[in-house]
């Protein structure tokens, strides 16, 4: 199985539990919590329409700037170094 592969298939094993998860959904969220998944839905909106601007060349660089910064962001640890 190729990393693409893999990550459709763990992607979309995530899509169909969201889904399933809905009803247990808390409807509406408290207003600070509104906004955090708000800001957090428009990132994303916003990483998919800057990601279709950059140029094939340059994607795999990108890419690999974005992973950095997430396991900076989220404190990753990978065995043993530290990003």
């Amino acid at each position: 199985m190729s990393e693409n592969e893999l990550m459709n298939t763990i992607f979309s094993a995530m899509v169909n539990q969201a889904i399933r998860n809905r009803g247990n959904w808390v409807s509406p969220l408290p207003q600070d919590q509104e906004e955090a998944q708000k800001k957090i839905l428009d990132a994303i909106h916003d990483l998919v329409e800057n990601k279709a601007k950059i140029k094939p060349e340059y994607q795999a660089q990108v890419f690999e700037a974005m992973v950095l910064k997430f396991a900076a962001e989220t404190n990753w640890h990978n065995g043993g170094n530290h990003t």
